[in-house]
């Protein structure tokens, strides 16, 4: 019973919950680079247009996230857009500004922008993530030595 009481403890301590934390971010950004790189795999690519920036409150409501509405062709002579799933704040894309844009056929509303600011930040979860559990895993195990 002591020896269960020891291990609880242990696993309550804040270093080893947020190397945990650091581990799913590390794991999320995996995942999402490798979605990425199975979508590109069958998607179409085009060139789209930045049409307006939709401004909406984050999910915190004290910051305002501007998230790109992009149009682009999606067959001869037929023009869509949509606001993309990925809102910064600053905007990371200006009014006009032309995109690169990857999609399929089935399900054009599930677009991606394919440039360096998108994969930034799947990288920087990624990096933040593996940062954060390899600091946190290692002042947890000095701490139980």
């Amino acid at each position: 019973m002591e020896g269960l009481k020891l291990l609880v403890n242990e696993l309550s301590n804040p270093y080893f919950i947020a190397s945990i934390i650091g581990l799913i971010l590390f794991l999320r950004g995996l995942m999402n680079i490798y979605k990425r790189q199975k979508y590109k795999n069958k998607a179409i690519s085009v060139i789209g247009e930045v049409e307006d920036l939709i401004e909406e409150s984050s999910f915190d409501s004290n910051v305002n996230v501007f998230y790109p509405l992009v149009s682009f062709d999606i067959m001869e002579g037929k023009t869509v857009a949509y606001k993309n799933h990925i809102g910064t704040n600053p905007s990371a894309y200006k009014k006009r500004e032309k995109v690169k844009v990857l999609f399929l056929p089935e399900s054009p509303k599930d677009f991606i922008i394919d440039d360096k600011k998108s994969y930034f930040f799947e990288y920087l979860i990624l990096i933040i993530g593996l940062v954060v559990f390899f600091t946190c895993l290692i002042i947890f195990l000095i701490g139980i030595f």
